[in-house]
């Protein structure tokens, strides 16, 4: 009765209205009857005293002897007319202070249509933070669902921009405060009716701070589309760079969810492990540069403000620590291998992100091995060896494969047609059992869209790797924790749509913070550099955003590497150690002014003198390399985003910081280093 309290209370007025209808009418029916001879008369008083009584009106005098239940039907009527009333004014003023609430929040988010994703969003962002919401839908919400949502503090408006006038649109969006909003989202129903939300929302507003807006949107043509309308729309209104355009589509959410799953990460790191047994004294990894060979200019950028000297808690530099080199480094990490068991739609995503979250070593690259039913989704593949030329595999329009090939080491396990499980099953156990010894999974990824046969597999895979860690997709909307094996937290689901419809995955204030940090970063060297200003935030293309946004993701593994060969240095000092690194590097940029020649000798020698920095340069170099394959680019002499080629898809870090110096700038590399750690501004 509690949970259904609504159900059964609209029951109850439905039925006290029916009653006290039918009591007005018999009772008026019988006391006019005896006055009104023409039937037509009496139906038509019956009708008008019936409507009286709801009215606040009593149809016959107070002096007139009636039955009960006109007695009944006199007290009824009024009361409910009176409960209709108060409800509806309440509501509306429930709606204005909503109104009110919202306009002066600075945590004010919108939406723009509904739909389910965007349902479970809202729910998720209340539960997370203390957001002001308000939701603008095409259609009227069933005032049930309104008053839900109104109770709960999100205002609900109604606007259909096709068939609203301009005054009418005009005093939505001032009622809103559109242009002081924190975060604008576009969750319609479909990729066509996000583009005209969206296409009719940045025509018109016209922010007064930064505005982050998030578009749902599955298809990258739609998303292109509107990348260059606002692109068009900037030239015509100025103030709309403040606004942060994104897009997202549920597979790259599910992948993100994934990837930032804790198992997950430490699954990854362990390959990292052999870095502590690199310099037992840490002393080189944390090595000064020589004051005397820098020139004493004072720094230009102002990213760090730290003491001038490193903490004596921090050793120096001695003779002993020769082992610490960027190639017993490399040498230490293990290289990686993951199992994805199931080719479907997040295959590719999927393999996009381990191109840029699995970068762990400078000359060995993860391994992926790709399990499932290969030939019957390419009939072009004629190989009856069980190995399959990976090249050859389409994968559901696969396209960027090639390039993702210079980024993993992939191949392909073909379990061949679905219709023979039991042998599918045979091929998969011998399979299994062959790389037991040699080349064990640290991960391994269950993503069949069928979920038993996830289970199954799970259950084959369990006999050979039970502790390895295991992500299996459910998409069935049953639990599935009574069914899994007890592995020691070794086993994680994911599946429902409600995990991804977060603050936390969608918007990822963190992960923001320090691209835009290294954004930032990028622009004072660049100044300095005598190349410009840069480019703002937001008008960064998709290209460039995604590959700040990539940095920063790959940012766990280099805190990750610091930390293991840092081994007992506490955050504290190792952000202290990067401050004062910083102040190096940052004086070495002034050099730039005088003799591009003479910073970047002095830069080569910079990275010598501290190897550890330089491994992570050289990292990032690969990391920048990898994912710039992952959306499909190749190297070519010109940078161009729309024919996807770029002069610095170079992997040979010595031509990069030789020949290739003034091109490919490797200090930014280095920039990116410097913002782990970094303390709010």
């Amino acid at each position: 009765m509690t949970e259904n309290k609504n159900y059964y209370k609209k029951k109850l007025i439905l039925f006290l209205f029916i009653i006290t209808t039918i009591f007005g009418l018999l009772s008026l029916f019988g006391y006019y009857s005896a006055k009104i001879q023409d039937p037509l008369q009496l139906l038509s008083a019956v009708l008008y005293g019936t409507i009286k009584l709801f009215l606040f009106v009593s149809p016959i005098s107070p002096e007139e002897k009636t039955p009960f239940i006109y007695e009944f039907a006199k007290w009824a009527a009024p009361i409910l007319t009176s409960a209709f009333i108060f409800t509806q004014i309440s509501n509306v003023l429930l709606h204005v202070k909503n109104v009110l609430a919202n306009r002066i929040s600075r945590n004010h988010v919108l939406f723009f249509g509904n739909s389910e994703m965007g349902e479970l969003l809202i729910g998720n962002l209340q539960k997370e933070k203390n957001y002001k919401i308000s939701l603008v839908t095409k259609d009227f919400l069933d005032e049930q669902v309104k008053n839900k949502y109104e109770k709960k503090g999100i205002a609900c408006y109604q606007l259909d921009f096709e068939k609203s006038d301009k005054n009418e649109i005009k005093e939505l969006f001032s009622a809103l405060n559109i242009s002081k909003a924190k975060y604008i989202f576009f969750c319609g129903e479909s990729d066509l009716e996000n583009f005209s939300l969206y296409a009719n929302v940045i025509q018109r507003i016209k922010p007064k701070k930064s505005i982050s807006t998030y578009v749902h949107c599955e298809s990258g043509t739609v998303a292109g589309y509107m990348e260059e309308l606002l692109k068009e729309e900037r030239k015509k209104e100025e103030s709309l760079k403040k606004l942060d355009s994104l897009h997202f589509n549920q597979k790259d959410l599910t992948v993100r969810l994934i990837m930032e799953d804790e198992l997950v990460k430490q699954s990854i790191f362990r390959s990292l492990t052999g870095l502590s047994d690199i310099g037992s004294d840490t002393s080189s990894a944390i090595s000064s540069y020589k004051e005397s060979d820098i020139s004493p200019a004072t720094s230009s950028a102002t990213s760090y403000t730290a003491s001038s000297t490193i903490p004596s808690s921090m050793p120096s530099v001695t003779s002993e620590a020769k082992d610490i080199s960027v190639e017993n480094m490399d040498e230490a990490i293990r290289p990686l291998h993951i199992l994805l068991f199931g080719i479907n739609d997040l295959s590719l995503p999927l393999i996009k992100q381990l191109a840029n979250d699995a970068t762990l070593s400078l000359r060995k690259n993860t391994r992926l091995t790709l399990i499932g039913d290969v030939a019957s989704r390419n009939p072009d593949i004629q190989n009856t060896n069980q190995e399959v030329d990976m090249q050859k595999v389409d994968m559901q329009s696969m396209a960027p494969m090639t390039s993702l090939k210079r980024a993993l080491e992939i191949d392909c396990f073909d379990l061949g047609s679905s219709t023979e499980e039991w042998k599918q099953q045979e091929k998969l156990r011998q399979y299994l059992k062959s790389i037991r010894e040699e080349s064990a999974p640290l991960l391994i990824f269950l993503m069949h869209q069928d979920v038993i046969q996830n289970l199954k597999a799970l259950n084959l895979i369990n006999r050979y790797f039970e502790n390895v860690p295991k992500i299996i997709r459910n998409v069935s909307n049953v639990d599935l924790t009574k069914l899994l094996p007890q592995n020691q937290g070794k086993i994680r689901s994911f599946g429902d749509l409600s995990e991804i419809m977060t603050g936390e995955v969608i918007i990822r204030e963190e992960l923001d913070k320090r691209a835009k940090a290294f954004n930032e970063s990028y622009n004072q060297a660049s100044s300095i550099a005598g190349m410009g200003e840069g480019t703002s935030w937001n008008e960064l293309s998709y290209v460039k955003k995604n590959s700040s946004r990539q940095s920063a993701s790959h940012a766990a593994i280099k805190e990750e590497i610091l930390k293991t060969v840092l081994k007992g240095k506490s955050s504290q000092e190792m952000r202290t150690y990067l401050k004062e690194k910083f102040e190096e590097f940052a004086r070495l940029q002034d050099l730039q002014k005088e003799s591009k020649e003479v910073f970047q000798k002095e830069f080569r020698a910079f990275l010598k003198d501290n190897p550890v920095l330089d491994f992570l340069s050289r990292l990032e170099h690969k990391r920048w390399c990898n994912s710039y394959y992952a959306m499909g680019f190749r190297y070519g002499e010109k940078k161009d985003e729309s024919r996807k080629t770029h002069p610095c898809l170079i992997e040979d870090w010595e031509m990069v910081i030789g020949e290739k110096f003034d091109i490919c700038h490797p200090e930014y590399d280095l920039l990116s280093v410097f913002t782990l750690f970094q303390e709010e501004r």
